[in-house]
């Protein structure tokens, strides 16, 4: 008996996605029949087994064979892998040997020789000195970073030829990149590069490639920490940073950039990192900004700056699609839309991190898949439908979904008729679309979120809008903390709503007054308002907010307003709406005893005049939460009794109405507080 190890390039596999048949299962077959092949593991771009040979043949003779069919499967292609073939008493320090060369083959995302599939660190590629541009070519996005990769690939040949290697060395790097879109996993792929190329000092390979520092914001007080302080403590810990790649992070000092604390770190970095690369990172600027910032840098050292733009839905999309498939999976084009969905999600309350959360969603996928269906590797949407919010809804049609509302008949009579005047001007195809940016205006609760998301879904049914998701913003979400990086922001934002719905709730914060200077929403309305005329064929703005706010926005911004044809008033909601919308919550999931719905009935009729016309009531969320707090005491009620809960009584609900946020909404002859 023999084993063998094939070990393929995960790059060259994820390229063969598509294909029916991936190659490790493809070559299974073959060595089962010629060599009796027993499989002791595999993998996606691996496989490790045992087979027989017969007489005559050799280990040398298996690895031809099996390149050969490897060859036959895919005609003149390059088939990128590695085999070997190799006895059985091989020793311990020679099977480590082999694992070593082999987990360091290729690219950082590709499975590891023990079966796992954790993502490869930069200790483990240490002694990598494959030419990565294939694999950073396999970058989504970062076009200037792969630029700047095929610009030392170019330089390479020459700088060795002159023997100058110091004079390319002296080059710094400034990188506008926003966190979460790939920046660590650059600088690793950079300093293989450089290590590829030789193009840099001799590294200790005790230190890793690369060292990552923020400094800190400029000194409020005489004890704060200083950027010559922190560079006091890396040269004190790395002493001597031959060959690594050092980047500082200098958001903190984008307003300060000419602060003369600044200047003397950079005076003195240059002497204690003269042997090593040295790269600065801001996050994703405006042009000007960055170009300021650049050549403020630029007057103290020789720098190279890289904009990398951020990634977009369909970018981290891809990028999901690929995590998958790295680690064993495939994955339906149904269910990578509820990935979509899930990183829609995470957009829209500000917690998307870009690839960070792109691995979150699929391991939680993953994890979903192996709770509930672990028979196959493959990856359907109605096993992950958990992972998603708004996947329940998927079954049911935009008009299933905008019929089911209570209390918004005026409202879903204006969206059909713009819907269908959208369409005629479609199929007339004269002059220009028709602009459908809209307001929704009304108090919290009236149903202006949950409106704009089925109107996503009811705009792409009817021919309107090419993707129909929907992405939430708050007003201020637009504004960016630093000069140069709102418009960016903004953009950005836009974006990913490109062929869906933009809903930003409290657009009336953006409003700035003439004569303030210093605040950015002005130029978060500026950059809106060109995004929504160059794209008003694709898609949906839609402001949202308190109907005095949003008239004091629209006077102040009269390009805004002629942009926003459609305005659509969300009245309160009347005591009947209120309660049918609390009893449609609790016998969603519950049985309600007898008695349940008549006391229900009597508590909404009680809500004075006064509660309700107070501009922070918070309708439909008032019933919502006295929902919750009626499970809330019914389970209670249960884990006393012993009893499962499955039914709610009326003594759960008079429990929670007399809760004093609730019991204050029936006092009469007392002002009005709101329930947030």
């Amino acid at each position: 008996m023999v084993k063998v190890h094939v070990r393929f390039n995960p790059s060259w596999v994820l390229r063969k996605r598509s294909d029916e048949v991936m190659p490790v299962d493809r070559l299974i077959p073959v060595l089962e029949k010629k060599y009796s092949l027993a499989v002791i593991s595999k993998d996606t771009a691996e496989l490790v087994g045992s087979l027989k040979l017969k007489d005559g043949e050799d280990c040398k003779t298996a690895e031809k064979d099996i390149m050969t069919a490897l060859e036959e499967f895919y005609g003149d292609v390059n088939v990128n892998c590695r085999i070997e073939v190799f006895e059985e008493e091989d020793t311990e320090n020679e099977e480590a040997d082999r694992s070593v060369r082999f987990t360091a083959e290729y690219e950082p995302d590709g499975p590891s020789r023990n079966g796992g599939r954790a993502r490869v660190s930069d200790t483990d590629r240490e002694e990598d000195d494959d030419d990565p541009k294939e694999e950073i070519m396999m970058m989504e996005g970062a076009e200037n970073f792969k630029a700047l990769i095929m610009e030392i690939e170019k330089l390479s040949y020459g700088i060795h030829q002159l023997d100058n290697i110091d004079t390319f060395l002296e080059r710094s790097y400034l990188f506008a990149i926003n966190e979460g879109d790939g920046y660590s996993y650059m600088l690793t792929m950079l300093s293989m590069m450089l290590d590829h190329h030789k193009l840099g000092y001799e590294r200790n390979r005790n230190f890793p490639r690369k060292r990552e520092i923020r400094l800190p914001p400029p000194a409020n007080g005489k004890d704060s920490p200083t950027p010559i302080t922190v560079l006091g403590s890396i040269m004190e810990k790395l002493q001597d940073p031959a060959g690594m790649i050092l980047s500082f992070d200098i958001t903190h000092w984008i307003n300060d950039i000419a602060s003369e604390d600044l200047h003397l770190f950079i005076r003195v970095l240059k002497d204690y990192a003269y042997n090593a690369v040295v790269a600065f990172r801001v996050p994703y600027l405006e042009e000007k900004a960055f170009n300021k910032l650049y050549l403020e840098l630029s007057r103290q050292m020789f720098i190279k700056p890289v904009t990398v733009t951020p990634l977009g839905i369909d970018q981290l999309r891809s990028i999901a699609e690929r995590r998958f498939f790295q680690k064993g999976f495939r994955i339906r084009e149904e269910a990578l839309s509820i990935i979509s969905e899930r990183l829609a999600e995470e957009l829209r309350i500000g917690k998307c991190y870009g690839i960070k959360t792109v691995d979150n969603v699929v391991a939680e996928a993953i994890l979903e898949k192996a709770m509930n269906y672990p028979d196959d590797n493959i990856i359907r949407a109605d096993e992950i439908m958990n992972i998603s919010s708004s996947a329940a809804d998927r079954e049911k049609s935009g008009r299933e979904l905008i019929y089911d509302l209570i209390g918004i008949e005026n409202v879903r009579d204006k969206l059909f008729e713009m819907i269908a005047a959208a369409k005629v001007a479609a199929r007339a195809s004269v002059g220009d679309s028709p602009c459908i940016h809209m307001q929704f205006v009304g108090k919290p609760g009236t149903g202006k979120t949950t409106v704009a998301r089925i109107l996503g879904k009811l705009l792409k049914e009817n021919g309107v809008l090419k993707e129909g998701r929907f992405f939430e913003h708050s007003g201020r979400d637009l504004v960016g903390s630093y000069i140069g990086q709102t418009a960016p922001k903004t953009a950005q934002m836009c974006r990913d709503a490109y062929g869906s719905v933009l809903f930003i709730d409290e657009a009336y914060s953006l409003y700035v007054k003439a004569d303030d200077t210093k605040d950015f929403g002005r130029e978060a309305l500026t950059t809106l308002i060109a995004e929504m005329e160059n794209h008003r064929n694709d898609m949906v703005v839609i402001l949202a907010g308190y109907t005095d706010d949003m008239e004091e926005l629209m006077k102040g911004n009269a390009g805004l307003r002629d942009r926003i044809p459609y305005k659509i008033e969300f009245p309160d909601y009347t005591r009947e709406q209120l309660c049918k919308i609390f009893l449609k919550m609790a016998s969603k999931y519950f049985v309600l005893k007898d008695g349940f719905e008549d006391a229900a009935k009597a508590f909404f009729d009680k809500l004075t005049d006064q509660y309700m016309n107070a501009k922070e009531f918070s309708n439909a969320r008032f019933s919502r939460n006295l929902y919750e707090r009626t499970v809330s005491k019914a389970a209670v009620r249960c884990s006393i009794t012993g009893e499962e809960l499955n039914t709610l009584l009326t003594e759960d609900l008079i429990s929670a109405a007399a809760d004093s946020e609730f019991a204050e909404a029936i006092k009469p002859n007392k002002k009005a507080l709101g329930f947030l």
